[in-house]
């Protein structure tokens, strides 16, 4: 149901048979994402399809359902690729996410009204969208960490952005084979690592506590290699 609705939202089909109270309820969200109208989707439209090197036509539908699932709520940067990918469109995976990565930076600037490049990279970086120093390259350590693997605050993990370590930390398990919890204790650093570097306490199945591990969520890769006393589960 949630999903027919998002494709009629900005489809190329009439609404004239849905019921008067969903055809004014798509009305007040199309106003809501586009308050300039149909210059600002069709500019914004004209935006993307450049960005992405495709005809406009050919994501009319998905950006509709984009902006729409975005608008509504509770959509994280692989939900809202997903959804993107189920279109069909013929994207490539970098195509969506560069699709998914407009739709995000349109809602900030116009829910928040900013328009600060640092502000806004901060808040791509929050949802996943990350650049790094070391040329987007991928590692399982970071480079010029030292000292014990994610164990250390000078060698923490390197995850592909903040949802990334929960699913990180859900695929390890002790050597000797118990599964693990893990309680986040905040925030710290080094001095070789530029980024911040999350703490998390981890505690066995039996509520044993075991080594902290320590992440740092702002890389473009996650890495696949586990700390001393963990394995990746098989």
């Amino acid at each position: 149901m949630a999903l027919t609705f998002l494709k009629k939202l900005f489809g190329k089909g009439k609404t004239s048979n849905a019921p008067k109270e969903m055809n004014n309820i798509m009305e007040q969200m199309r106003q809501t994402i586009f308050p300039g109208g149909t210059a600002q989707m069709k500019a914004e439209l004209d935006e993307l399809s450049s960005i992405l090197g495709v005809q406009p036509d050919r994501i009319r539908d998905t950006f509709g359902y984009a902006c729409a699932r975005v608008n509504i709520g509770k959509c994280d940067r692989e939900t809202l690729m997903f959804g993107i990918a189920r279109h069909d469109d013929g994207l490539s995976d970098d195509q969506i996410e560069k699709f998914a990565k407009y739709i995000f930076t349109k809602q900030f600037k116009q829910s928040s009204g900013i328009t600060d490049p640092t502000f806004i990279e901060a808040f791509l970086n929050a949802q996943g969208f990350l650049s790094d120093n070391y040329g987007g390259l991928k590692y399982d350590e970071i480079p010029g960490g030292y000292g014990e693997f994610g164990i250390t605050m000078t060698n923490p993990v390197p995850v592909n952005g903040i949802l990334a370590s929960d699913k990180y930390l859900d695929g390890l398990e002790t050597i000797d084979g118990f599964s693990i919890k893990w309680n986040r204790l905040g925030s710290g650093g080094a001095d070789n690592i530029d980024n911040p570097i999350d703490i998390y306490k981890i505690t066995d199945i039996n509520g044993r506590e075991r080594d902290t591990i320590y992440i740092s969520p702002y890389h473009s890769s996650t890495s696949n290699k586990a700390p001393k006393g963990y394995k990746i589960k098989n």
